[in-house]
């Protein structure tokens, strides 16, 4: 593995372990550093977003963490590794989620709408929430997402709940 490759994935490990123990802004600093890095692969440029998304919300820098969920930001998700590399070490590449594009936005799409919640803008993560899940089968669609669309249906005075309806049934996925 080539040392830049190496380092990419020390930062994004660091990014990662610095969130689970609460230090968002160690996790901010290398998730940025990660981003700035030369030569990123697409897969942990997408993690760089994700994490350093994470650290700001947490940090209540939601408009910085909005910036950080654009689905446009995701157009590759290769592990950067080339063929060659992968002859030599006599392996496929590994299987990695997201495995595409359109996973890898679907997923910013769902964490996106879930930032709009936190400023109160409902209609905006509405429209996250029903793009993100018109891109994939609808039993794919995450138990996150499901509860951030019964949040939404609470916020907009769903009547679906006075006669007990199942609450994700008032979310139309269609449009």
């Amino acid at each position: 593995m080539p040392a830049h490759t190496f380092k990419c994935s020390i930062l994004a490990c660091s990014a990662y372990v610095a969130l689970a123990l609460g230090d968002n802004l160690m996790a901010l600093n290398h998730a940025d550093k990660l981003l700035q890095q030369p030569k990123l692969s697409g897969s942990l440029k997408f993690l760089g977003h994700l994490y350093a998304a994470e650290a700001l919300i947490s940090l209540d820098r939601i408009s910085d963490a909005i910036t950080h969920l654009n689905p446009e930001n995701v157009t590759d998700v290769s592990l950067g590794i080339s063929s060659n590399e992968q002859d030599q070490a006599g392996k496929r590449a590994p299987q990695c989620y997201p495995s595409s594009v359109s996973s890898a936005r679907t997923v910013m799409l769902f964490n996106l709408g879930s930032a709009y919640c936190l400023r109160s803008e409902y209609d905006k993560a509405r429209k996250c929430l029903h793009q993100a899940a018109s891109m994939i089968h609808p039993k794919e669609v995450p138990p996150e997402a499901i509860l951030l669309a019964v949040y939404l249906e609470l916020q907009n005075d769903c009547k679906c709940f006075e006669d007990r309806t199942v609450p994700y049934k008032c979310v139309d996925y269609s449009t």
